[in-house]
C-alpha cells in the first residue's frame, strides 16, 4: 500500500513539473528592421551632416560648405546672370609714359618707355602727334617692342593716324592691350612717303603687375 502511495506521489509531481515546462513563454525574436519614409517636404535638418551623396542635390544650404578634394564644381548661370569674379593676379600698379624724336627723313624711331624690373607692362591706350612735311603721307605707324629697328611682327600694333591737316599734323588716339616683361621698351616707328623733316610725340598708359 504504501509503495502505491509513493509511485502516485512521484508521477503527480513529474505531470506538475511537466505542465510548468510547458507553460514558461518562449523569448521573443529580435525585431526586424524595418524602412521607414519620411515624407515632410521640406525637412528641416539643423547641426552638422555628413553624407555621402550620389546624383543631383537641391537644397539651400546657410553657412560654410565642404567639399572634398578634388572635387570639380559647374556654374551654370547664364549671361543675363554672370558670375562677378574679381581679380586676384596682383595689385594693379597704374603706368604712363612717353617719348617723341624728330624725323630728318622717311622715317623715325621713338622710344615710349622701358618697363622696371619684376614688372609686367599692360598698355591700354597710345596717343600722339605726327608732324610730316606738307603734302607727304604716312606708310607705317606702329608701336612694338624694341626690334622695330629691324622688323614688325604680329605681337606688334598698328596704328590708323587721322589727318593730316593744312599744317602736316596727324593725330592718334587708339585702344590697344599689348603686353610687355621686364626690361622690355615700348618704341614707335614712323615711316612716311617723303624726307621733310618733322616729329612724333607720343604717350602709352596702362598698368603694371608684379612678375
Amino acid at each position: 500500500m504504501n509503495r502505491l502511495i509513493s509511485f502516485a506521489a512521484v508521477v503527480i509531481a513529474t505531470a506538475g513539473v511537466a505542465a510548468v515546462l510547458t507553460s514558461t513563454p518562449k523569448s521573443a525574436n529580435a525585431a526586424v528592421a524595418a524602412a521607414v519614409q519620411v515624407v515632410n517636404t521640406p525637412l528641416p535638418i539643423t547641426g552638422n551632416v555628413n553624407a555621402a551623396v550620389t546624383g543631383d542635390v537641391n537644397a539651400t544650404v546657410v553657412g560654410p560648405v565642404s567639399l572634398a578634394p578634388g572635387t570639380s564644381v559647374t556654374i551654370g548661370n547664364s549671361a543675363a546672370d554672370p558670375v562677378m569674379v574679381q581679380d586676384v593676379g596682383g595689385v594693379k600698379t597704374p603706368w604712363h609714359s612717353f617719348g617723341g624724336a624728330f624725323c630728318n627723313g622717311a622715317g623715325c624711331l621713338a622710344d615710349l618707355g622701358t618697363v622696371p624690373s619684376n614688372y609686367r607692362l599692360v598698355v591700354e591706350h597710345i596717343s600722339g602727334a605726327i608732324h610730316t612735311g606738307i603734302g607727304e603721307q604716312l606708310t607705317a605707324t606702329v608701336v612694338g617692342h624694341a626690334y622695330l629697328t629691324c622688323c614688325i611682327s604680329s605681337n606688334d600694333d598698328y596704328l590708323a593716324p587721322e589727318g593730316p591737316n593744312e599744317q602736316g599734323f596727324f593725330n592718334v588716339n587708339h585702344q590697344t592691350l599689348m603686353f610687355f616683361n621686364a626690361g622690355d621698351t615700348v618704341r614707335l616707328l614712323v615711316n612716311k612717303t617723303g624726307s621733310a623733316p618733322g616729329t612724333v610725340n607720343f604717350s602709352v598708359s596702362g598698368y603694371l603687375l608684379p612678375q
